[in-house]
């Protein structure tokens, strides 16, 4: 996948790295199961058709995201901003079809 990545600050947690202000991120087609994405800027992000089973969004701002045919099963999306995102996702209850 393609990325346009701007990193402000990474630090090692444990075995997660956690990176803060990510921006234009194209995970199309990625297969993100389990991922950790706590907290993380993911505004504008295209996860297009990703798996995100099972993955940790809490607290992720995905505004403006692109969540289409995106698998989001058992994914954590507390406290998530979703303001403007495309939410033609599937297996959550957040998706709309």
């Amino acid at each position: 996948s393609e990325h346009q990545i701007l990193i402000i600050s990474t630090e090692v947690r444990g075995n997660d790295l956690a990176v803060n202000y990510v921006f234009f991120n194209n995970f199309a087609l990625a297969n993100l199961e389990n991922a950790n994405f706590k907290n993380a800027d993911l505004i504008h992000a295209s996860f297009y058709s990703a798996s995100l089973v099972n993955a940790d969004l809490s607290g992720a701002d995905l505004s403006n995201a692109t969540l289409e045919g995106t698998n989001l099963q058992d994914a954590i999306l507390d406290n998530a901003i979703l303001t403007g995102a495309n939410l033609k996702c599937i297996d959550h209850p957040i998706c709309n079809s």
